[in-house]
């Protein structure tokens, strides 16, 4: 996709930084998420927010929600955009707000392939407030935790615990530690291993197995 440099009747840096940020998006895969603060190398927060505007009016890029924006793809076979992951939605607005989240439930089984189910809801486990958002006809819930560990584990142990607890002690076989043990690299496997305090006493020896399964 080669994007058009649009005139925006605006000169000098401004333009320049215009021109910038629709290389940085033009090398961008599409359904990449934008903020305005994800330009901060090159332009303030203000320019760079007046840039994307620009660009969303032009049709070079979409709207989200509001300060959220997207490189689209348009597919053919459905003659629509292609839709945005709930998982990048998700990571984004944990960006935006620096809080720790973790997927939980239906979302967290999708992420590690334990599950075929598409959700209409998104559950992520975060240290932020309570917040709600629909993109794509999915609702995308934050929910409030008090578990302090969520800031010390990474986003893919943090799920892959929630995996397990809503799979529950009595449904764990060896067929789903396999599955979730070649979700995860020889680096992610030691990390999720070095976490093992985290979790609660029933879920020990599971993560244990998980950790050194095909491990070199």
């Amino acid at each position: 996709m080669i994007l058009k440099i649009y005139n925006f009747g605006i000169k000098g840096n401004v333009m320049s930084n215009s021109k910038l940020i629709l290389d940085i998006i033009d090398k961008s895969d599409y359904n990449t998420l934008f903020t305005a603060k994800d330009f901060y190398k090159v332009t303030n927060y203000q320019n760079a927010k007046l840039i994307l505007n620009r660009l969303c009016k032009n049709g070079v890029i979409n709207r989200l929600i509001d300060g959220i924006y997207y490189k689209p793809k348009y597919v053919k076979m459905i003659n629509d955009f292609a839709r945005i992951s709930p998982y990048d939605f998700a990571h984004k607005i944990a960006a935006i707000y620096n809080w720790s989240i973790c997927a939980s439930g239906i979302a967290a089984l999708n992420l590690f392939g334990l599950s075929t189910q598409v959700p209409n809801t998104y559950v992520f486990e975060s240290d932020g407030p309570y917040r709600e958002y629909i993109i794509d006809g999915a609702l995308i819930t934050f929910k409030h935790t008090n578990n302090k560990n969520i800031k010390n584990i990474s986003y893919k142990t943090g799920s892959l615990i929630q995996a397990l607890k809503y799979i529950g002690l009595e449904n764990i076989n060896d067929a789903i530690i396999k599955t979730c043990a070649s979700k995860l690299n020889k680096y992610e496997k030691e990390e999720l291993l070095s976490n093992m305090y985290v979790v609660p006493a029933w879920l020990t020896k599971i993560i244990f197995k998980i950790g050194i399964y095909y491990n070199d």
